[in-house]
């Protein structure tokens, strides 16, 4: 008999279809996608908790100042010619380990006088967000001054003082690109600002992380304000007497950061 004859296929080169190629890049596309947004997200909480680390530097920092004037730092300080020489965040010099920076800074001159000015280039790192695109020495952290608020004109406050209780009032916000620079005499006024986190006319609270802008309460607590959060309740807890309540804790609302 006759062997069959058995058929062999042809040792052609591999050859991709056009939609074989089009499958492909949408599965490469999908996985990048979905790496990419795992390492933003992944970044950001990193980005958050440094964030809230500083945050909580600066309010424990504020209460030592506070233990030892008996109230918390005035905004800024006026000069001679009536105008704001220094900020706040010059006078907690000494209680972020800063000390020996505080004696080189001279109080008989501006914040940009001739002598300060030599030590303007010196970065600090609890006064800025590492989320933060602008200038190293520009600060993230701002209060919100004005009547009502925990930072009257002219003056600093005592805890006492504050009918909502510390708990319920926002001491500290965060300002991303707020051209501030640390030494600058300069915040963010409560009749000027807009209620909204992460306002599109900027002048408000505001952060480039992804869930929110961290802000710390009197009480030395920090939160992360979501992006959400109406205009009539960031009033409520930026004023110390009109009966606001503390934020209610929900994912989406608030990251309670001990």
């Amino acid at each position: 008999m006759r062997s069959e004859e058995i058929a062999v296929p042809e040792n052609k080169p591999f050859q991709f279809s056009i939609r074989t190629m089009l499958i492909l890049i949408t599965v490469v596309g999908v996985s990048l996608g979905i790496l990419t947004s795992a390492v933003r997200k992944a970044r950001d909480a990193v980005f958050t908790s440094v964030c809230n680390g500083r945050l909580c530097h600066l309010a424990i920092a504020l209460h030592n100042y506070h233990d030892e004037y008996k109230s918390f730092p005035p905004a800024t300080i006026s000069g001679p010619d009536g105008k704001p020489w220094h900020s706040w965040r010059t006078l907690l010099l000494p209680f972020i380990e800063q000390r020996s920076l505080y004696q080189e800074y001279r109080f008989d001159e501006p914040w940009n006088g001739p002598s300060n000015r030599a030590l303007s280039g010196t970065p600090l790192n609890v006064f800025h967000c590492d989320a933060d695109t602008g200038p190293a020495t520009n600060t993230s952290f701002v209060a919100v001054t004005g009547p009502g608020t925990m930072w009257p004109d002219g003056r600093g406050m005592n805890l006492s003082e504050i009918s909502d209780g510390p708990e319920n009032t926002i001491m500290i916000v965060e300002v991303t690109g707020s051209g501030i620079h640390w030494m600058e005499p300069r915040d963010l006024r409560i009749d000027e600002m807009v209620f909204e986190i992460n306002g599109a006319k900027g002048n408000s609270i505001s952060s480039r992380h992804f869930k929110g802008a961290v802000v710390a309460f009197a009480d030395g607590h920090r939160e992360l304000l979501d992006p959400e959060t109406s205009a009539a309740t960031l009033r409520k807890w930026l004023l110390t007497a009109d009966g606001a309540d503390s934020p209610k804790s929900s994912d989406e609302m608030m990251l309670i950061l001990k």
